[in-house]
């Protein structure tokens, strides 16, 4: 995926200063996790049940695969009771400071499965993975993600070549993209609002068989639910594909209803057989809905629910 270079470029010097204070560490093996998780830095390898019990910050250390949590264990159950601090965002994920986003808060791992992370509401707050090059990372089969919350990162929650895992009850906010699902099959994101991000929602990009319902991406800059492969966010049958097709997935009974700046739910020339029922989009400024494929040959609209449309034969 292609971000604003602009907005994460990380100045030369610093990059220097990385190399030089990791070299003395290099094929170092990350710490393994305490059970109660205090510090950013360690890796989950061993089953059982794992919290977060204090706030932990990028400036503790970062795992060897730059990750503040890594997981690459099978039957691990990780509580998540506090916040989880990136360098691009304040200890209280509040807001945001270009360009320093950097590195991976939670990163199940593609040697993990059957993970559960759990997010717990402490008192007036919810804990959250802020500041953050990816908030969230799954790579590993069978990952539960649950009330999980993403903000001021460029990816809140990124599945990438994930299978058969879900985000269930999941908020991003003030994010680049809230959820995107690159690569892999058979992951579900369901309930949840990916809001307020400044290029997608919801992004399929590349995957297949993916189910998204009762989400509700409202009030982002491009598009509120986007399928395939422009980084522009410009549907049009002009712009071809040149990934892996987005094809076979399901969007049932999504609410994008607060308007999207430019597309509530909105499909890439070469995303197919793709199926849309009972979805709401309403209030977006150039499209409800739009297929930049012409025409209603290679998705299935059935019961939406919409003001504007394009092409006309989407129902």
């Amino acid at each position: 995926m292609k971000i604003a270079v602009s907005r994460f470029i990380v100045p030369a010097m610093m990059i220097a200063m990385l190399i030089v204070g990791s070299a003395g560490v290099a094929g170092a093996q990350s710490p393994k996790c305490n059970n109660s998780i205090t510090s950013c830095g360690c890796t989950i390898g061993a089953p059982g049940d794992y919290t977060v019990d204090a706030t932990l910050s990028a400036a503790q250390g970062l795992t060897s695969k730059g990750g503040c949590i890594d997981i690459e264990g099978e039957n691990v159950n990780l509580d998540v009771y506090e916040k989880i601090v990136g360098p691009g965002s304040d200890a209280g994920c509040d807001s945001d400071q270009p360009k320093r986003n950097a590195g991976v808060g939670i990163h199940v791992l593609s040697t993990a499965k059957n993970t559960s992370i759990n997010f717990f509401n402490v008192s007036t707050y919810l804990p959250a993975a802020c500041g953050w090059n990816i908030g969230l990372e799954s790579e590993g089969s069978d990952a539960g993600w649950n009330q999980a919350v993403g903000n001021y990162n460029n990816i809140g929650m990124l599945f990438k070549n994930a299978t058969h895992s879900n985000c269930v009850a999941c908020d991003f906010q003030n994010n680049v993209t809230g959820v995107e699902i690159a690569g892999g099959s058979g992951n579900t994101v369901a309930g949840g609002a990916s809001v307020s991000n400044s290029q997608y929602g919801i992004w399929l990009n590349g995957t297949t068989g993916n189910t998204v319902s009762e989400a509700f991406p409202d009030r982002n800059n491009l598009a509120g639910i986007y399928l395939g492969c422009s980084t522009k966010g410009d549907v049009t049958p002009a712009i071809p594909c040149t990934i892996t097709a987005t094809t076979g997935n399901v969007l049932a009974n999504n609410y994008s209803e607060n308007g999207n700046k430019k597309y509530g739910i909105a499909v890439e020339k070469g995303s197919i057989g793709n199926e849309f029922l009972e979805n709401e989009s309403f209030l977006n400024r150039k499209y409800d809905f739009i297929d930049g494929n012409g025409n209603c040959v290679y998705n299935l609209y059935s019961n939406d629910y919409y003001n504007t449309k394009s092409p006309r034969c989407i129902q």
